[in-house]
């Protein structure tokens, strides 16, 4: 756990800083990872065709896996004992299997091309490269779950530093295997993509899994009598359930842009350009996606923390914000979208407007991930899940009613409807952390 002598004192911004920036570092090396593969796939044959379906199949793939995302949280804020520990580790592992059944079943039954031919309405050589990509990508939720268990562990201990290692292992296998396949295969694009993305994964679960192992023993072995309450299969159910909800309902907006993008104005240039405009922003918005950790470990030791917690979580949000708008819009967008990212010209011009929308997306997200925290560590998941559909709600009728009835340009209305549905969904948020802030306050004293 973390140490009791980090915990007493003021949160000063050094504290924040040396906590926070491992976790911060951690999301920006995975961001890396999507523009990485991105330039990769452009720069082979059929570029644009590959890139949709890059998009498509991570889409999808990342809709079956989004109900273990959360697991990251759930270790973080459960663990506490062997015993909490064990019924965890069961939960966490059962639940990686499932999802792995499910994308075998998904990818290899016609269930794949129902969805994606029929409600989709793919182009058919967009959805058959998607298949491939997808099929390449089986072993990842299940590896994703494991991973982010073992995480949450040392985030819990204070090792943010090997969940950045961790990261670092990732980013080199996808590295190594990205140009291993470019160099020596003749695989579309987005087949390289994947199973880079696949070949990493398992090799930073294996190394979460290793690096855990120490805090593990230390937990199990620890003296300290149980608590009072055991945690039971029931209770992680309670606790797991809204947060499971919330990111399969959250991404499922993925899939959903898509299929609306699809029947939008300039719709190839759209599902061309999305992934690379979510991937650098992915990359940007790593500080304020981190907070969320940042926040159940830290209001979870100290709830007189939060105001510092959220000057300081807003403080790193703002200067990301600032380096995000000043490579949109400066000569350094035809470098990071055209010379890096290998788009072409037409495409990197396209680029522009959605971005420009989506840079809100930054301060929107640390807000969000702040509340977020202090509610897993009150144990309100419920008012999460319930942001979280009526953000998805905003989206998908902003989405109908700028690209159908309106006739916005797919990534313009897309972007437009991203950004307005996180703003509401963290408006939602606000009475309930005032009041989970409340009851842990009374808690504490």
């Amino acid at each position: 756990m973390i140490p009791d002598s980090f915990a007493s004192g003021p949160l000063t911004f050094k504290r924040f800083f040396s906590f926070w920036s491992p976790l911060a570092v951690t999301w920006v090396l995975m961001a890396a990872e999507g523009p990485f593969l991105a330039a990769v796939i452009a720069r082979l044959a059929d570029a644009k065709v590959n890139l949709a379906a890059f998009g498509v199949a991570f889409g999808l793939a990342i809709l079956i896996e989004s109900p273990i995302i959360m697991l990251l949280s759930a270790s973080n804020a459960l663990v506490r004992d062997r015993q909490s520990y064990r019924q965890l580790r069961l939960f966490a592992y059962g639940l990686s299997g499932a999802i792995t059944v499910i994308m075998v079943l998904f990818t290899q039954t016609p269930l794949y091309w129902f969805v994606t031919m029929d409600l989709m309405d793919l182009p058919p050589e967009v959805a058959r490269l998607a298949w491939g990509g997808m099929t390449l990508l089986i072993p990842w939720p299940g590896v994703i779950g494991l991973r982010r268990f073992y995480q949450g562990i040392l985030i819990k201990a204070g090792l943010t530093d090997r969940v950045a290692w961790g990261t670092v292992v990732r980013l080199a296998s996808i590295a190594v295997a990205g140009v291993l396949l470019y160099t020596f295969s003749d695989w579309p694009g987005v087949y390289v993509g994947d199973l880079a993305m696949s070949i990493g994964v398992t090799a930073e679960a294996i190394f979460s899994g290793v690096a855990a192992q120490g805090t593990i023993k230390a937990i199990c072995s620890d003296a300290t009598p149980p608590a009072p309450k055991p945690l039971t299969m029931a209770s992680i159910n309670q606790f797991y359930y809204p947060l499971a909800l919330t990111s399969l309902v959250s991404f499922m907006t993925m899939s959903i842009t898509s299929f609306f993008v699809a029947h939008a104005r300039e719709s190839m240039n759209s599902l061309a350009v999305l992934p690379v405009i979510h991937s650098t922003l992915y990359l940007f918005s790593g500080v304020s996606v981190s907070l969320q950790e940042v926040s159940v470990a830290m209001v979870g030791k100290q709830v007189e923390w939060v105001p510092a917690l959220r000057r300081h979580g807003y403080l790193v949000a703002g200067i990301s914000t600032l380096l995000f708008y000043t490579v949109l819009l400066t000569p350094l967008r035809e470098l990071w979208f055209g010379t890096l990212g290998g788009l072409s010209q037409e495409l990197t011009n396209f680029t522009l407007v959605p971005a420009l929308i989506m840079g809100a997306q930054i301060m929107l997200t640390a807000w969000m991930s702040i509340q977020r925290g202090i509610l897993v560590v009150a144990r309100s998941t419920g008012a999460v899940r319930d942001a979280t559909i009526i953000e998805v709600v905003c989206i998908v009728s902003l989405l109908w009613l700028t690209l159908q009835h309106f006739g916005w340009i797919g990534a313009v209305g897309a972007s437009f409807a991203a950004i307005s549905g996180r703003a509401i969904g963290n408006f939602y948020l606000v009475s309930h952390t005032g009041r989970a802030l409340t009851r842990l306050r009374s808690t504490e004293n």
